[in-house]
């Protein structure tokens, strides 16, 4: 693999991470990959059916089903979901790492310095039942607050894709919004 940066969107069910790697990927140039698309691809071969069948159903009638087949994906390697995005499908901006154990695999596949996590949560969102360990929010030392809409989460997903392309640059965000600061090399 080379040694391109990693980012990787956590949070819970709801609260943005699909949209924030997309904006993320779209600054990078390529498309972004989401550890759910990888559990609808199993959950959909298991019972014969296409991917976009099992998308129109009702989500709470499957949700049990996705859940289950992402624990036994993730069952002999934790970061099975991640891995298969990254190496499988060469994506460099994935959402829906869901528990600590999963983001450690994927980081010691690639190597600590190669991965940013971000954490992103709205705080009127949804607070809906999955498996995400939300001790893993310790884990990304970004948080992003998901406060001003797709139009905010494009300008902070465009602010973190830049990390990829000036390595001694650092991001921050306050109430007031985000800033990317640079160190001249």
């Amino acid at each position: 693999m080379n040694n391109a940066r990693v980012f990787v969107v956590c949070g819970p069910v709801q609260h943005g991470k699909s949209t924030l790697a997309r904006w993320i990927s779209a600054t990078l140039g390529q498309d972004f990959g989401d550890c759910s698309s990888v559990i609808y691809r199993e959950v959909a071969s298991r019972r014969g059916i296409t991917e976009a069948e099992l998308r129109a159903m009702p989500k709470e009638d499957i949700r049990s089903d996705l859940i289950a087949t992402g624990d036994d994906l993730c069952d002999p390697d934790p970061g099975f979901l991640a891995k298969q995005l990254y190496y499988g499908e060469a994506k460099r901006s994935i959402a829906g790492v869901r528990r600590r154990t999963e983001l450690a695999s994927l980081v010691e596949a690639v190597g600590d310095a190669d991965v940013i996590s971000i954490w992103i949560e709205r705080p009127d969102g949804p607070s809906i039942s999955d498996n995400t360990d939300f001790g893993l929010k310790e884990a990304c030392p970004i948080h992003v607050a998901n406060v001003g809409g797709v139009a905010s989460l494009r300008g902070i997903g465009e602010a973190i894709g830049q990390l990829q392309y000036r390595p001694e640059c650092n991001l921050t965000f306050s109430p007031l919004g985000h800033s990317l600061s640079c160190q001249e090399v």
